[in-house]
């Protein structure tokens, strides 16, 4: 074991440690925990290979309130000047550090474990592909590996087909492919993250169209050619990449995100560029964008 290794571990161990912290703060609460060091298990069945920031938590909405307060009570703080249950409200979700030290990972709360700017998903749906599994002796809800999948899936487009993701898509896919576990891919593809995101982030990540195919059926050409333009050349700008994202999608959802992006709020900008004006923050933002 290098000296790689021993250091992913370590900084996975410090977040399952916080995890556990975490559950007992909510104990007695619908909590579903997903990616994470969980994910890393499932995917590669120890700690040594990927490594996660912070603890990513789903609470249904009748028990996202006291949650929510709960960990405020217990020290757990949002960005200064930065109203978490508005972004509950407009994001579905909210980051707070313990004591809002940012040196320390983050509780990720989420109304919805799929991104509410760009997907609808039912939680009726979800609840059938959801498991209990023991986390150093403590029973903890998490997603199913198929689930788990399709979730990676909807991330990536999430954020915008970061390349650093393509292995962790591809690891993911071949890891529950050998399991057999995404006998019911398509299903859950479809009422989650869409099947033509399904299918572009699959063969963007690597995956060989033949795969892809076999279990999301006939490959949509808008999902070919964003994987291949994704995939030729020089890397794609942050807006090209979430413009593809919008055509996979089609939805008002994504457009109203995609000029938030373009133009985010005055207090996002302050948080982002110290210095200037927000005229002069705004031209920093879009400079900056335009040359990821």
């Amino acid at each position: 074991m290098d000296q790689n290794e021993l250091q992913l571990i370590a900084v996975n161990l410090r977040l399952e440690g916080e995890l556990l912290n975490l559950l007992d703060l909510l104990a007695g609460l619908r909590v579903v925990v997903f990616k994470g060091p969980l994910l890393t298990k499932q995917i590669y069945g120890d700690l040594r290979y990927r490594q996660s920031c912070d603890n990513d938590l789903w609470v249904p909405a009748e028990h996202l309130d006291a949650a929510l307060e709960r960990l405020l009570q217990a020290g757990y703080l949002p960005l200064e000047n930065y109203d978490s249950r508005l972004a509950l409200k407009t994001a579905g979700q909210v980051a707070l550090w313990p004591g809002g030290d940012l040196g320390y990972p983050s509780a990720d709360l989420h109304a919805q474990p799929f991104s509410v700017k760009i997907f609808h998903v039912e939680e009726k749906f979800l609840e059938q592909y959801l498991v209990v599994s023991d986390f150093h002796g403590v029973p903890v809800r998490q997603f199913s590996p198929v689930l788990a999948m399709a979730h990676l899936c909807a991330h990536s487009a999430q954020h915008f087909f970061v390349s650093k993701q393509k292995k962790e898509v591809r690891d993911a896919f071949f890891a529950f492919n050998k399991a057999q576990d995404l006998a019911e891919f398509e299903k859950v593809s479809r009422h989650t993250c869409s099947l033509k995101v399904a299918q572009a982030v699959l063969l963007w990540s690597g995956v060989e169209r033949v795969y892809v195919s076999a279990i999301l059926g006939k490959i949509s050409p808008l999902a070919a050619l964003c994987a291949y333009s994704l995939n030729k050349g020089p890397e794609a700008t942050y807006f090209t990449r979430q413009l593809w994202v919008l055509f996979l999608r089609l939805s008002p959802r994504i457009i109203r995100s995609l000029i938030r992006a373009i133009f985010p709020t005055k207090n996002e900008l302050s948080m982002r560029y110290d210095s200037g004006n927000r005229i002069s923050q705004q031209w920093k933002h879009l400079m900056g964008r335009a040359r990821k």
